[in-house]
């Protein structure tokens, strides 16, 4: 019985310490204006060690992972969420959410660092978006930057977890860059990462699609996300239940 405890522990263990999923979408952003002379047409790989084309490769500009972990979503960077680049006036934009396959956004999370909240706005056909940077020269309007909250319906007030100094995880797939030596040390090379339970507004299931945007006020660097709500534990789960058979079997064979 005491073996059984033990087993039963180990596997409680392991549901606590699951691995998120990485959704981070790579390869799958279309300029969808001229972007320093790169063409409509061009593919744009956002992620880890990537940048929108024509801006400085650096550790300070990247936003890099979006992981899935059940209802916890999380947003990586070497980026710095929190306070953005103060030295160019760049700030973090709203978080939007598609969830059910749909083609629109359904929600766009809004931050406020200061008291670890944000607002969700719930969005409908007639809520219109801010465009990163001035347009005509830092326009990107495929990459929505915020959504005019006078347009969209303000639904409620949550918090959030914010870690800061996180190291490498090349595993979950954010790394420090190290593109090239004039660009070493422009920026931290430790990571930050905003996670929110979405559960706090949505009632997702196991399977449910999810997409996700942010992207920062200058549009020099933009982060999707495309996924499946994973179970949270799942392998876990199936030890502790398989445990607990195998503990019943047990105990009825010394009776």
């Amino acid at each position: 019985m005491k073996k059984l405890v033990a087993m039963l522990v180990l596997a409680a263990g392991l549901s606590a310490f699951a691995t998120p999923v990485n959704i981070t979408v790579v390869g799958a952003t279309q300029v969808s204006s001229i972007w320093y002379g790169i063409p409509v047409t061009d593919q744009v790989p956002p992620g880890d060690n990537e940048v929108m084309p024509g801006n400085t490769p650096a550790n300070a500009w990247d936003m890099e992972a979006v992981l899935l972990d059940g209802n916890n979503l999380s947003l990586v960077g070497s980026y710095d969420w929190a306070n953005g680049v103060p030295s160019e006036n760049v700030s973090t934009g709203d978080l939007f959410v598609a969830v059910n396959g749909s083609s629109t956004y359904n929600y766009a999370l809004r931050f406020n660092f200061t008291s670890s909240t944000y607002d969700v706005y719930h969005l409908s056909s007639t809520s219109t978006y801010v465009v990163p940077g001035t347009p005509g020269y830092f326009d990107l309007t495929s990459c929505p930057f915020e959504v005019n909250a006078s347009t969209a319906k303000d639904i409620g007030s949550y918090g959030f977890q914010y870690q800061t100094g996180l190291s490498d995880n090349a595993a979950l797939g954010y790394t420090s860059w190290t593109a090239g030596p004039v660009y070493d040390g422009f920026g931290p090379t430790t990571h930050n990462e905003i996670t929110v339970d979405l559960a706090n507004f949505l009632t997702l299931t196991t399977g449910e699609e999810i997409a996700t945007h942010i992207t920062m006020s200058c549009g020099n660097d933009e982060l999707n996300g495309h996924g499946r709500v994973p179970e949270p534990g799942s392998l876990s789960m199936i030890l502790v239940g398989l445990m607990s058979i195998v503990g019943l079997a047990i105990s009825r064979k010394r009776k």
